[in-house]
């Protein structure tokens, strides 16, 4: 699912930024019958104040 923004003006920096990635390694998943436990064999990034530069997950498309 993508949300799609229009702003107007510039945008210098992504005040927070997650991504959701799996870890290298690691056995299939089994389900628990007592607990949920789906994500084990991932890794939530989250990054706070970063420049657009750095970024990992965006799309920019320019309207001028």
């Amino acid at each position: 699912m993508f949300v799609i923004f229009f702003l107007i003006g510039e945008i210098n920096e992504v005040i927070f930024e997650a991504m959701l990635v799996k870890k290298p390694g690691l056995n299939a998943f089994s389900k628990d019958g007592e607990f949920i436990n789906g994500l084990q064999s991932h890794e939530a990034l989250v990054q706070r104040h970063v420049p657009l530069n750095d970024a990992k997950v965006r799309i920019i498309v320019r309207t001028c």
